[in-house]
């Protein structure tokens, strides 16, 4: 049995409703934006890990970088409250339809593809039969994003996280990758406009 104080009660039901999925993120964080009890209590839990300041996993900067238009953003925004419950061994029915997006654009993509905006391929996603299973929508978007992210020669071996340049809605096609004195260097260009090139570099 899960106890909590009665002042609380409103608020943690609240929580939990989100952490079932029984509220979307949009009334969560309406929720949590006009009821600074919420706020507090996932920021004040003294079940937290030690975090250094400005942490990005930590309550404050989640709740203070939030950006609903971001998949990850709100995936983050669930996983601080599902947290909370399952520091404390609660036994609810999680579920979240942004983590399981999440998780299915993941799994699809090639090991050489991704970027910073997943807006591109929720995007993708959202564009798939609803009918299909999960597998299903992994296996077709994995196709898919394979004849979207194109290359000359052979796919780029990034030194860290994959960054393949998206313009307007449309992946560059990668040309070719080469050694700086202290970096790589990766060059792409746009597909409709072969003279229009972005230069992506990492450092090892």
């Amino acid at each position: 049995m899960f106890n909590i104080m009665k002042k609380d009660g409103k608020e943690i039901n609240i929580m939990q409703s989100f952490a079932e999925g029984i509220i979307s993120v949009n009334e969560f964080w309406r929720e949590l934006r006009e009821n600074k009890k919420i706020e507090n209590i996932l920021i004040n839990d003294k079940k937290l890990p030690k975090m250094k300041y400005g942490d990005s996993n930590s309550p404050r900067y989640i709740i203070d970088n939030f950006d609903n238009s971001i998949l990850e953003c709100r995936t983050e925004l669930y996983r601080l409250v599902a947290n909370y419950f399952r520091r404390r061994k609660v036994k609810l029915k999680y579920y979240n339809e942004d983590t399981e997006k999440l998780e299915i654009i993941l799994k699809a993509l090639p090991e050489y593809v991704c970027n910073d905006d997943l807006s591109f391929f929720e995007n993708r996603l959202e564009c798939c039969d609803k009918k299909l299973s999960k597998e299903e929508k992994i296996e077709r978007l994995n196709k898919e994003f394979k004849k979207n992210f194109h290359y000359e020669k052979k796919p780029p071996e990034w030194l860290q996280n994959p960054e393949w340049p998206i313009v307007n809605g449309i992946p560059y096609v990668f040309k070719k990758q080469e050694k700086g004195r202290y970096e790589e260097i990766y060059y792409f260009y746009d597909p409709n406009n072969p003279m229009e090139y972005k230069v992506v570099t990492q450092i090892d």
